[in-house]
């Protein structure tokens, strides 16, 4: 009976040592490891809900905001069913907090300039009202945070 108490015992702790040990590899294998001090972040865009300003049957939006580098970077796009937009040059035409942006790329452009996707790049940590004139009477203006 003495046997069978020990051997009872030990097969008993050999499951708490073994469970004990299972459960901090475990966490330990969770946790991110970061081996370099130098490490930068990566900044992600900011998730957001698409702000829209239509008229005259376009739609402009603000699709992601990303500020890093002292630069504020909006994805935008324009989407309507009549005009070409994908030629007008945006660096020109918008400003965000009267600030003029210092860059401007179209990523795509669908169905003939209909449906136009591209970045602003504008320096600073900028929020404030984004206008956008497509035309003389054209304007769009969007709030960004």
């Amino acid at each position: 009976m003495k046997k069978f108490l020990i051997i009872s015992s030990a097969v008993v702790a050999l499951f708490i040592v073994a469970a004990f040990g299972y459960s901090r590899a475990k966490n330990s294998s969770q946790q991110p490891r970061n081996n370099s001090t130098n490490q930068t972040p990566i900044k992600q865009p900011e998730e957001i809900a698409p702000m829209v300003d239509s008229s005259g049957g376009v739609d402009v939006s603000v699709d992601t905001i990303k500020r890093e580098n002292n630069q504020t970077i909006l994805t935008i796009g324009i989407n309507n069913h009549v005009e070409d937009y994908s030629q007008v040059d945006l660096q020109k035409r918008s400003e965000l907090a009267g600030i003029k942006p210092t860059k401007y790329t179209v990523d795509t452009s669908a169905s003939g300039g209909h449906h136009v996707s591209g970045e602003l790049v504008f320096t600073g940590n900028l929020p404030g009202l984004l206008t956008i004139r497509l035309t003389d009477d054209l304007v769009f203006n969007i709030n960004v945070p």
